[in-house]
């Protein structure tokens, strides 16, 4: 696939693209996301982060971004759950 040539996973819907998401945010952005709060919100380092993923065929996008999400989206969920737990302990 050249590059510059859209895949149809970067432009899906994570809930669309992986069985286990319910995030509406479309695994582009998702990636974007990530890249820039992980490089401390630099453009250019995002943007070179970003454009192996244009070159990719749609199994690959999937595969890696698949990795990548799953982890930050169960990280933030244990967080959540962590913060769950601490609250109540507070307030009971």
């Amino acid at each position: 696939m050249a590059v510059g040539t859209a895949t149809l996973v970067l432009d899906m819907k994570m809930s669309e693209a992986f069985d286990w998401s319910d995030d509406a945010t479309i695994v582009r952005e998702a990636l974007w996301d990530h890249y820039m709060e992980s490089n401390g919100h630099n453009t250019d380092q995002t943007v070179a982060a970003m454009k192996p993923y244009l070159s990719m065929s749609d199994s690959e996008v999937r595969t890696k971004a698949e990795a990548l999400l799953k982890k930050i989206t169960e990280d933030k969920k244990s967080r959540r759950e962590q913060a769950i737990v601490h609250s109540d302990f507070l307030i009971g």
